[in-house]
């Protein structure tokens, strides 16, 4: 039996639960080769999303440079507000997740 979509465009498309489990290694296959990203769906509700280890890391490297642009702004602005406190190393560390 095909694999039947609820919704597809150029990168992602829609399945439901029943049809992500009666076409896995296809859904899988998708993912890999094609670059895709496959939205499962319960009750026309996402549930869960599968997508390229490529894209999770990209995702995951753009959340630290903004978490370190964030840390940076906020060390500004507390400059600017004239705090001379110097921030422990223990807590800096930390705070750029280098702990």
């Amino acid at each position: 039996m095909p694999l039947s979509i609820l919704h597809s465009d150029q990168d992602e498309i829609w399945v439901s639960l029943s049809e992500a489990r009666a076409h896995w290694y296809e859904l899988l296959r998708l993912v890999n080769e094609e670059n895709r990203r496959v939205l499962l769906m319960r009750h026309a509700r996402p549930l869960a999303v599968l997508l390229p280890v490529e894209e999770l890391e990209a995702l995951v490297e753009r959340i630290a440079d903004l978490e370190d642009q964030i840390s940076v702004y906020e060390y500004r602005q507390a400059r600017e507000a004239g705090s001379d406190e110097p921030i422990p190393w223990e807590k800096l560390k930390a705070d750029l997740g280098l702990m």
